[in-house]
């Protein structure tokens, strides 16, 4: 690839006095470049964990906060078993 800078409008001006600074405006133009990446399985997996991690953590604490709820209302009938005790 290559760029190449041509003059198409010249505009010569009288000279400029010692003490101003020498200016230089310039327009460049170049063509559009698309460029294609394929990203790597643990860059992919770098950025995805902390995605999933953070829907996760929402997620566990709404079913947290629902199963609370139901359970402590008594909205779904449940018995506490403790297999560890004989009942006689």
């Amino acid at each position: 690839m290559s760029t190449v800078l041509t003059n198409v409008y010249a505009l010569w001006t009288a000279g400029r006095p010692n003490d101003e600074p020498f200016f230089v405006t310039a327009v460049v133009h170049y063509p559009e470049e698309t460029i294609s990446y394929k990203p790597g399985f643990w860059q992919i997996i770098k950025c995805a964990w902390m995605q999933y991690v953070s829907v996760l953590v929402i997620f566990v604490w709404v079913l947290q906060t629902v199963k609370s709820y139901v359970f402590q209302n008594q909205l779904v009938t449940s018995i506490k078993y403790m297999p560890w005790k004989k009942d006689y």
